[in-house]
């Protein structure tokens, strides 16, 4: 591989990475894709990592179904050029999936859990030869899940006693990653 391809796939690869949560729960967050080069009218699966830095374990809730992770789990893309935002997935889908406590993963001290979650580069957003930055939002203020709030699905049910869940991570984390549209 030629240095100035090298120089190119190592600047699309840069992360920068923000997060606001109590300062006793050190989680650290990445991103990455497998090539930062995708192409117009397939997706770019985005692995979504949770590393937990503490002496205690910590829970993540994260919807197992990716589809299902808007205003959760989200991936904000801007075109580098000028920072113009050009797309936010997953959409919104106000129904369809009933969350239980599968969907709040446990992490022991010093070790990870990992998740993907796909970018549809969709020829109306996306040009060939821009760049553009990723920006993985993920966001957690759920404390409890009481349950009985009627939805399509039925009630929902009352996960871990309807208490407080234990070891739940509370708050905001924002990674960018850099990406390229090629033909």
């Amino acid at each position: 591989m030629n240095p100035q391809k090298i120089l190119i796939l190592l600047s699309l690869c840069a992360l920068r990475v923000t997060a606001s949560g109590s300062a006793a729960d050190r989680v650290h967050f990445t991103a990455s894709v497998g090539n930062p080069e995708g192409k117009i009218g397939s997706e770019m699966v985005f692995t979504l990592r949770f590393a937990n830095e503490t002496k205690k374990p910590v829970r993540i809730y994260l919807v197992r179904s990716e589809y299902f992770r808007a205003l959760q789990s989200m991936l904000r893309v801007t075109r580098a050029s000028d920072g113009k935002v050009v797309d936010l997935q997953p959409l919104p889908r106000p129904h369809g999936y009933v969350v239980d406590e599968s969907d709040f993963h446990l992490i022991p001290p010093g070790e990870s859990f990992s998740a993907t979650q796909s970018l549809w580069l969709d020829a109306s957003r996306f040009k060939v030869g821009e760049k553009y930055i990723v920006t993985w939002i993920y966001e957690n203020s759920v404390r409890r899940w009481p349950g009985g709030i009627p939805t399509v699905e039925g009630h929902t049910k009352a996960l871990f006693g309807g208490d407080e869940i234990p070891y739940i991570w509370v708050g905001r984390s924002d990674v960018e990653v850099g990406i390229r549209v090629r033909k």
